[in-house]
């Protein structure tokens, strides 16, 4: 019965350890912050930053030709940021050890901050101007 209970508190020990090990939770925290600013701040915006796109190549004339290219410049910019950032993105094994997957997250929460930040000024100044000139 000794032997039950000396592997019942090695267990939970264990389990308290690696549970509450604030690196763990520090991964958690930066993983569900990747999973806001991705499906939640920025990926639901695509489909507005296309329609913008084409909102924007419809008042398009030889005044505004230049003007109309760099907004959309800008949307594409922002475009590409976002599936280059999907395409790049690696989920970290466990086997990697938790300082290293910690520093790369905290890369990926910079990189989606400034994604974020991109994505919503380019949309912001096409709005813009396609509410100033508008028809």
């Amino acid at each position: 019965m000794k032997s039950y209970s000396l592997f019942f508190v090695l267990f939970f020990s264990t389990f308290l350890f690696f549970s509450c090990n604030p690196d763990n939770a520090r991964e958690k925290e930066l993983l569900d912050q990747i999973h806001v600013l991705h499906d939640i701040e920025t990926m639901p915006k695509i489909n507005s930053l296309r329609k913008l796109t084409e909102e924007l190549d419809s008042t398009r004339t030889e005044e505004n030709s230049k003007e109309i290219s760099l907004l959309k410049k800008d949307l594409n910019a922002a475009d590409k940021l976002m599936y280059d950032w999907m395409n790049n993105f690696n989920w970290q094994s466990d086997q990697t050890p938790i300082k290293e997957r910690i520093k790369y997250y905290e890369k990926e929460v910079e990189t989606l901050e400034v994604l974020k930040l991109k994505m919503n000024s380019s949309m912001s100044n096409a709005t813009d101007y396609l509410k100033m000139n508008k028809k």
